[in-house]
């Protein structure tokens, strides 16, 4: 669901957050996307949805520990994408003076469940993650708009993130995406998720996934 400000069609991050404190419900989760304010998962969250976040994180989790892979797994966590490098300044002219001030611009990002390699992201931060994802893992729900889900994969990719799984819970299949080399596989329920080079011999059945 695309929700309005005032009447405004595009915001920067600075108006999105101060929407945020003036009319965002704490019980729900807000994207910015492309400057469109979206409340992730409008339709309520699901117990299915769920279960698939818990049960691919600790699948991830467990391969990593148990195979000496470092980085950080992050679940329903916010990223800005671009990072502040893309900020811009505008110029406002008033009584016949001039002043500068910065508007920053990029996308407010909740993926389901996210992967960060080693060195790349400080100990400690407050707010937003300040890194760009290497995998990122979207359970798209049935209220999710088509549109969005497509914008968000080429914010990812535009971002820099390397692999990203886009499933479908109720039609049961996964759409991957290997952004670095554009390519996008469709995996029914008998096959396997890969970790490709971000993730080497990661390999979960989309059955498994999906039960």
């Amino acid at each position: 669901m695309t929700l309005t400000f005032e009447t405004k069609k595009a915001y920067s991050l600075d108006e999105f957050f101060t929407w945020l404190k003036l009319h965002g419900n704490p019980d729900a989760h807000y994207e910015l996307i492309n400057g469109e304010i979206v409340e992730k998962d409008a339709g309520g969250p699901s117990g299915k949805h769920g279960e698939i976040i818990l049960r691919l994180g600790v699948a991830l989790v467990n391969y990593a520990e148990n195979h000496g892979i470092e980085g950080r797994f992050f679940s329903s966590a916010p990223f800005v994408l671009p990072k502040d490098e893309a900020d811009t300044v505008q110029e406002t002219i008033g009584n016949g003076s001039s002043k500068f001030k910065r508007i920053r611009k990029g996308n407010y990002l909740i993926p389901d469940v996210a992967f960060v390699r080693p060195g790349r992201i400080p100990e400690r931060f407050a707010g937003a993650i300040p890194a760009v994802p290497d995998l990122v893992a979207e359970i798209n729900s049935p209220s999710d708009d088509g549109l969005h889900i497509q914008e968000k994969i080429e914010i990812y990719k535009q971002a820099g993130v390397r692999l990203l799984w886009s499933v479908y819970m109720m039609e049961e299949f996964v759409a991957v995406y290997d952004l670095v080399q554009a390519k996008r596989t469709f995996l029914n329920p008998d096959e396997e998720l890969t970790g490709g080079d971000v993730l080497p011999g990661f390999r979960y059945k989309v059955s498994e996934l999906l039960k």
